[in-house]
């Protein structure tokens, strides 16, 4: 399979001031957007997010993005998920537009972890600093 990286990681979180506080002023992570249910994406380097942090009951990871390179890779790489047996969804024009990526599909790893398969992140405006 040829996923260049783990792109970014998306938590559901029972307290968001909490996590902010906790991801700005501990670990040094920057505020990068606000989502309209009161999340927030995080920034850490050239990439325009790594993680999602949004409002739930469930204080547990929510979802795994998984970036391929080219999309050559991603068409391999679900071509390879297919050929498992894996049910892929392929994400609307909306749903990317949210992610910031050209292209997105979903899918459930076999432990039933919500990920995705992505193309073309948005890089940040500015460096992370």
């Amino acid at each position: 399979m040829a996923v260049a990286q783990l792109g970014y990681l998306g938590f559901e979180v029972t307290d968001l001031e909490a996590w902010e506080s906790f991801v700005t002023q501990v670990l040094g992570l920057r505020v990068h957007s606000r989502l309209p249910d009161g999340g927030f994406r995080l920034s850490m380097d050239n990439h325009a997010y790594r993680f999602i942090i949004t409002p739930g009951d469930a204080d547990d990871l929510a979802v795994v993005g998984w970036e391929a390179a080219t999309p050559e890779n991603l068409s391999a790489c679900l071509e390879r998920l297919k050929s498992a047996g894996t049910e892929i969804v392929e994400a609307d024009r909306e749903e990317k537009e949210a992610r910031g990526v050209q292209a997105l599909f979903r899918f459930q790893d076999p432990a039933g972890v919500p990920s995705e398969l992505y193309y073309g992140p948005t890089r940040a405006d500015e460096p992370f600093e």
